[in-house]
Order: C-alpha cells, then structure tokens, then sequence
C-alpha cells in the first residue's frame, strides 16, 4: 500500500508543531521546478501573507512547507513567489501489495530526537534505528529524519495483497488525514456494493455513487486521535455475497493553539460540566445518524462575511477557572443582526434554544454530515426546511455562553466535531 501519485514526486514532510514568523519580502526568490509534480499545485505569495498562514491554508507545517519548495530560511519569501502546495482535491490512490509510503521530518533548531519522538508517538530508540542513528545527540538542523508509524494497540494491520472481488479501486482524499480533520476513502467496483465498517473505533456506513458500483465513506479524525497507523475495516456486500478488506491507514497529529476565555459575568453558570454534558448529548442524538441522501455538490462556503475570531480546535480555559474545553467549531466575528448563510444545501433537523449554544441551527447535508450554527440573536429556519445554498438562515447573535456577539460554526462527521474549514477548500464528492 502506497500513495503512488506522490512517491517519486512529492516529498512530504509532517510535523506537530507550526513556527509564527513574519513575512520578508525577498529580492532573490528561487522559482519552483518548471514541471509541476503531479498531485501538486502553485500558490503566488501574495503582499501581507507569510510562511505561517499560507501552511495554515493548506493545512501543512511551516517546516512541511519550506522542505518542499527548497527554502532554508522560512522568512525569506517574497511577494510573487510561486510555493508548491499539495493538491488537497486529489486522490491518493492506495495499490494492493506495494509498501507504506514514508513520513519525513526535518529537524529543527534546537530539537532532540527524544522531543521529536515524543511528537510521532514513538520512543527515541526507534526513531534511531529507523534513520541508522547510533548516538542520539549527534543530530543536526536540517537533517530528514524518516519517521516509523507505530502500529495501533492490539492490532494487526494487514496491507490488501489483492483487492476483493468486486472491489477494483481504493483511493483516500486529502493525501494527509489529519487530527481534528476530515478524511475520505473511496471504493470503486465492478459491481454495485454496500459497505460498512469500523475506523478509529467508529462504525460508519458508506454512501453510494454511481449506480452503487462507487461506496464513499467519510470520517472525522477526533481531537487527540495520536500519531500512527491505524486500521480501516471494511465489509463489502454484492450480489455475489459477502467479503471483508482491512487497509492500514496513517493520521497524523497536529498542534492546535491554547486561549484563555473571559466569558459574560451573567452567564457563569453555563461553565456547569453537568449543562454542557446533557446539552452535548442532545447534539450526539441530532448529529450521528446516517442519512443516505447526499445533499452537498461542492465545497462549502463561509456562513457569514466576517473575520475569523477563533479557530477550531483550540484548548480553552475559561474565565481563570481550571475548566477546559476544546472548541469544536470556528468563531466568525461578525456584527449583532448580521446575516447567516448556509453553505450548502440540506435539511434543517434542529431548530431551538440550548443553554450554552443559544438560539442554534443544525442542517443535515447527507452521508453524516452536519453543520450547526449557535449564539443566533434569531433563527429563520424551521425543523424540516430544505435549504439552498447561500440561504439567509438567522442572524449572528450573542445568546448562550458567549464574550460577545460572533457566530460559532461547526461540522460534525459520523459523530465527530471536525474543522468545517477544511470543506471550503477540499472536496468531498467528485
């Protein structure tokens, strides 16, 4: 099994942790190679961005990205540089008998290789054998370092040496499943087929194209799923019976930020882990189940033009307690009153007052996802509305366990809180 559109192009280099810097505007920028790699892309820096959020746009490291275009000094890039980004609308076709493809780090200054193993989930020692390294102190900035997927406990993960008939394909979109981000596996057949399966201890059911003879199974990396590889199990059901596939998946760890949240003095109560609890478990019920209907086409658009306040999958400590949370969706900074907009079409399945959440939204897209909407001032959507895209749903609001006035957005798949960021830029149908 191997990702074989990248192995002999494209390098990439995975890393835990991001590097803030700002952006310099170079003289002498190094152009990127004339033939673009397949399964790649270019980005033209444009004025005001830097190293930092161009990564953060492609969902890679700062290091990620300077290895591959070649650059020593991350602050050195200059407005109409051409940057080789990997094509997140791209399938990463896996071939039955062929090894593992690598994960590659360059190490930083300053680091250790115990550090680095700490990062990946394995020790220090395995790290050393796998790159020949007899004395662990006697590593350098700038060196590639291979890193060993650990094997998840207690299982056996075993490479398809064929695929099962009628099985003629598999593929995973983007090329990196990442923690907290979305992941999608594709089976094509020669006949129609159903699957269902278990990834990451889930169960989840496939969605069917293309008569049937295409089954695509969508799932959420959970935030703290660690460094490694993991197994898909799959049970692939035709006319002709049923037979079983399991595939070695690899998802990789991501450092997400830390903030502290001073929430309204009058609404302190809500910090209660017993009132966040029961209202979770009402969102569990609305936001798991499986609907076969497909109501997305494309990528998602912004609900709201505004700025962005908060990311997803920051660790919150709120208002100097030793309460923590995670914040599971991406906060949009927009004016009280100001429009909320659906970014894609599906079917309005909660519409109501939560204590923490406010006066929220939850539209059911099909295949298990699901986008909600909180701290609305208002909603102009019932329980069992078809919405369109683009549709104007409520209005950005400060009701629930709020600082102010923003519109919380989140995406739930197959039961799990993922970056809803991530589908504006990456395709989940085609």
């Amino acid at each position: 099994m191997t990702f074989t559109r990248f192995k002999r192009t494209l390098i990439i280099i995975l890393a835990a942790g991001m590097i803030g810097m700002p952006a310099v505007f170079a003289q002498d920028a190094t152009p990127v190679p004339e033939a673009t790699p397949s399964g790649v892309t270019i980005h033209v820096v444009q004025r005001g961005e830097n190293l930092t959020n161009i990564a953060t746009a492609y969902s890679m490291t700062v290091e990620a990205l300077a290895a591959l275009n070649g650059i020593a000094n991350p602050n050195n890039i200059a407005v109409g540089q051409r940057l080789l980004v990997p094509n997140a609308n791209v399938d990463v076709v896996l071939m039955p008998g062929d090894a593992p493809a690598p994960i590659f780090y360059t190490i930083q200054a300053g680091e250790t290789l115990y550090r680095i193993a700490l990062r990946y989930n394995i020790s220090a020692s395995a790290l050393a054998a796998a790159n020949g390294i007899a004395d662990p102190a006697l590593i350098y900035t700038g060196q590639r370092l291979t890193i060993p997927l650990s094997r998840a406990a207690d299982s056996e993960l075993v490479s398809a040496s064929a695929y099962p008939a009628p099985v003629t394909a598999f593929a995973m979109r983007p090329v990196n499943l990442v923690e907290g981000q979305t992941g999608r596996f594709r089976l094509t057949a020669s006949a129609p087929i159903t699957v269902t399966g278990r990834f990451l201890d889930r169960a989840f059911v496939a969605g069917s194209d293309a008569g049937g003879t295409s089954a695509v199974i969508l799932v959420g990396i959970p935030i703290d799923t660690q460094s490694g590889s993991y197994p898909l199990d799959l049970t692939i059901t035709s006319d002709a019976g049923q037979t079983t596939m399991q595939v070695a998946i690899p998802v990789v760890g991501k450092v997400y930020r830390s903030e502290v949240i001073n929430v309204l003095a009058d609404r302190s109560n809500l910090l209660d882990p017993a009132i966040d609890e029961a209202e979770l478990n009402i969102l569990r019920g609305v936001m798991s189940a499986f609907n076969p209907e497909r109501y997305f086409v494309d990528l998602m658009g912004l609900p709201a033009a505004a700025g962005i306040s908060s990311p997803f999958g920051s660790s919150r400590v709120y208002s100097g307690s030793d309460i923590q949370r995670i914040h599971t969706g991406t906060d949009f900074a927009g004016a009280p009153g100001s429009p909320i907009f659906a970014p894609a079409p599906g079917r309005v399945v909660l519409a109501d007052t939560l204590n923490i959440r406010g006066v929220a939204t939850v539209i059911d897209h099909g295949w298990g996802v699901y986008t909600g909407y909180w701290h609305q001032t208002e909603h102009y959507v019932s329980v069992g509305d078809n919405v369109t895209a683009g549709q104007v749903i409520g209005a950005i609001g400060s009701t629930g366990r709020v600082t102010g006035a923003h519109l919380h957005w989140e995406l739930w798949v197959n039961g799990v809180p993922v970056d809803p960021m991530q589908w504006v830029s990456v395709s989940f149908v085609d």
